[in-house]
């Protein structure tokens, strides 16, 4: 702490305490240092004019009386540094104790939280996982519209691919956010949850997650389809929570190929899904990514723009 803190009262005691310790040290080592004309010989002090020689007098005087004085002097402030010092360490560690205290009983409360949700919501069977898939996948293919069935060995792929992509987010999720605030295909009632991202203070909102890998061109239709479900899962958990819709974000991440990331399309897709949500009185974020930047993507990028989404201030 090499300066000042008026941010809080404590630390600016503390650091009070360490700049005068400090000064007791430096302020007589700057004056020790100095010769204040003491070099000057007899023969150099005549030489010079009356009112030199009276000011040089002077200066020479008040080093003398200092260097008597020195001890005394960074004695006192020491001791002017020790008490403020002092007092601020220990009302600062007395407010970080219970500052400590607090944030205790909010992670013991999210936990609570968290324990609470996973009594009233259960996780999807692998087999259910599976069918969910193929049932996306089916959609995916049918709207679309009339043409050839897909080879079988095509939709298969597809699907793997689909399950894959999805853990992969997954997995990034959890290891962002940890354990405890993150879960994973889950389900209440006629509801599936891809995931759910529980907030951790006042400041975020809790976020769910519909995550989409499309092997084909979306078309809008598809798109609004995908929205209305992202708004009706927020709905469901806002039910399910006891609160407004509005504590409750939802995240559409869509995994496109890359030449589906025409700006313009993705700008339209935005704002049409803005303009959706908004007759619901919801929050619904599109996210436009490829499998190769989900893989690239660190945690703090990961966090930024979960965080930036779940700001309370839209």
């Amino acid at each position: 702490m090499t300066r000042l803190e008026y941010g809080d009262f404590y630390k600016f005691l503390v650091s009070l305490g360490m700049v005068l310790l400090g000064l007791s040290f430096v302020v007589p080592w700057l004056f020790l240092r100095e010769s204040f004309g003491g070099m000057l010989t007899a023969s150099d002090i005549s030489g010079l004019t009356p009112t030199a020689q009276a000011l040089l007098h002077y200066r020479q005087q008040a080093a003398l009386w200092f260097v008597r004085s020195v001890w005394c002097i960074s004695l006192a402030l020491a001791i002017g540094g020790l008490v403020p010092l002092i007092m601020g360490t220990v009302l600062w560690v007395r407010k970080q104790r219970l500052l400590d205290q607090r944030d205790e009983i909010e992670l013991r409360k999210l936990g609570l939280e968290v324990e609470r949700l996973k009594r009233e919501i259960e996780p999807l069977t692998p087999g259910e996982i599976a069918m969910k898939a193929i049932g996306e996948i089916s959609e995916e293919v049918e709207a679309e519209g009339p043409a050839e069935l897909a080879a079988v060995e095509s939709v298969t792929t597809d699907i793997r691919d689909y399950l894959r992509v999805e853990e992969m987010f997954f997995e990034k999720l959890v290891a962002c956010y940890g354990e405890a605030r993150v879960l994973t295909h889950q389900r209440r009632r006629h509801a599936e949850y891809d995931a759910i991202l529980i907030s951790d203070g006042p400041v975020l909102r809790d976020v769910v997650f519909e995550v989409k890998r499309l092997a084909r061109h979306l078309s809008m239709d598809r798109f609004q389809t995908l929205v209305g479900r992202v708004i009706a899962l927020i709905q469901d958990y806002a039910v399910l929570e006891a609160r407004l819709s509005t504590s409750v974000v939802g995240i559409l991440v869509l995994v496109v190929r890359e030449r589906d990331r025409d700006s313009a399309t993705v700008d339209q897709y935005l704002w049409a899904a803005k303009d959706q949500a908004r007759a619901y009185g919801v929050s619904v974020h599109p996210i436009f990514t490829t499998e190769q930047e989900l893989q690239e993507i660190t945690c703090s990028e990961l966090r930024a723009k979960i965080d930036s989404i779940a700001a309370t201030a839209e």
